[in-house]
């Protein structure tokens, strides 16, 4: 097995070999130590400027993506308002971004940063590629659906027997998860770490014979597609061209062509606010318009992001370019949160809703972080303070020439009053609670106002 290093041609070495009665590693061995070969071919290496561009532009996209899916899941999972049928698919597709986001985005960064040599083993090299397709997959599928979801809710509205329910928009998911399993096993399959090598002749200016037989093997790893069949990569990427990019994009095309005719052509809004009759109608026309325009804005961005990429899998480019196109293609996953907050009036208040619980509860849990050492003491001095407050209030009352009732209204007043030296049961249980409080003075006795109430008022005992 050869490795990266200096090596004979075969025909020459095989040759030697024989004439000396011996294997060829000891001969190839034995002649490449009499020469102090040190030259090496330089290897291409892509420019610093590279490599910081597109792993700063892969970190924007990378947080972008991962906190507006992640706002868009919890807006209609926190928010039963907002479980209509239509955003239980976005959550569908929220979701198939997230996993894009999360596994293959910095697969594509690792593959950028290393130039194409794969050092991160086999499990790495084939599950971000499966992920992709699948999500991907289950992307399109998605949104054909609620294609089909808002013909039939628009063009058919009575016809109930064909709308989707919840029950159906389930179980359709389930269908389209497992399809877009189905359709990425085969590159869970064959795809593999293969070495890769390239011989290069060493100089030879003096013109010696034997250097002519010598070469520099530079030998690498990628993880690439390994068929059995040398077109079975090019057999499956025209059916992830037709079948998972162009058919979709075309029945999503018919449907909300249909849509877009029925709601701007047949039915266009005029000055029907001015009719009351009509203001309702007008109004749920005007939401069922946004409604279009966010769907058909998600259609859009998604083919021209992902277009290029099924593209360059049919027709293979160079690498850098290849790079880029991949780049567009997860910046799709950042851009639909845009889209939500943009052209959706609930969305967009749901989003901000969320960031604000977002930060209150971080706002909470930093206080009770600060306030767990000092919690019992401060509650002391409060309770301390706000009785020191009431006493000195009764002992004004006390002393004014007209006594006032705490309250008039209540019907179930009485007064219970004590002797100069005695102090009730219940106070001074609460005196013993708080050996901190001032003794109560003679002449300003408590007494209970109210037997719901618990209000303690003070009555002076001592003669005006």
């Amino acid at each position: 097995m050869t490795t990266t290093g200096y090596h004979f041609d075969e025909r020459f070495i095989l040759h030697v070999a024989s004439l000396f009665n011996r294997s060829v590693e000891q001969v190839e061995r034995d002649l490449l130590s009499r020469f102090n070969l040190t030259w090496q071919p330089k290897i291409k290496s892509l420019p610093p400027s590279f490599t910081v561009s597109v792993c700063s532009l892969y970190a924007i996209i990378f947080v972008m993506s991962l906190i507006g899916n992640s706002m868009v899941i919890y807006a209609v999972a926190s928010n039963r308002k907002m479980r209509s049928i239509t955003n239980v698919f976005l959550v569908s597709l929220a979701v198939s971004d997230l996993l894009i986001t999360v596994v293959s985005m910095p697969w594509n960064v690792l593959h950028a940063l290393d130039d194409h040599a794969w050092t991160y083993g086999d499990f790495m090299c084939r599950v971000p590629q499966f992920v992709q397709v699948v999500s991907v997959t289950a992307s399109l599928m998605t949104l054909t659906c609620i294609a089909v979801d808002r013909y039939i809710a628009i063009l058919h509205p009575l016809n109930s027997g064909v709308r989707f329910s919840i029950l159906r928009v389930s179980v359709t998911l389930l269908c389209v998860w497992v399809f877009a399993i189905t359709f990425g096993i085969p590159l869970l399959v064959f795809i593999d770490v293969v070495t890769r090598r390239k011989r290069t002749p060493i100089p030879n200016p003096l013109g010696i014979d034997i250097f002519k037989h010598i070469y520099y093997q530079h030998e690498w790893k990628v993880c690439t597609e390994a068929w059995p069949n040398p077109n079975g990569h090019f057999v499956y990427s025209v059916c992830l061209l037709i079948v998972l990019y162009t058919m979709p994009l075309l029945v999503m095309t018919c449907l909300y062509g249909r849509v877009a005719h029925y709601l701007w052509v047949r039915q266009p809004i005029g000055d029907n606010l001015a009719q009351p009759r009509n203001a309702v109608a007008w109004e749920q026309s005007r939401k069922t318009r946004r409604v279009i325009r966010m769907l058909v804005s998600i259609i859009g961005s998604f083919a021209i992001c992902w277009g290029p990429f099924f593209v360059i899998q049919v027709v293979k480019t160079a690498y850098i370019p290849t790079v880029f196109i991949q780049l567009l293609a997860h910046a799709n996953c950042a851009i639909n949160p845009v889209i939500y907050a943009l052209l959706s009036e609930k969305f967009r208040d749901n989003l901000r809703c969320c960031s604000a619980c977002v930060k209150l509860r971080q706002r909470r849990s930093r206080m009770s972080l600060l306030n767990t050492g000092n919690t019992e003491e401060v509650d002391m001095r409060t309770r301390s303070s706000s009785i020191n407050a009431k006493q000195a209030t009764w002992g004004r009352q006390g002393t004014s020439s007209q006594p006032q009732t705490a309250n008039p209204n209540l019907s179930d007043i009485h007064v219970s009053t004590f002797s100069t030296g005695d102090v009730p049961p219940v106070i001074e249980s609460f005196r013993s609670s708080y050996p901190k409080l001032p003794a109560i003075q003679p002449g300003h006795m408590p007494v209970y106002i109210g037997p719901h109430t618990g209000m303690v008022k003070e009555i002076n005992d001592t003669p005006a």
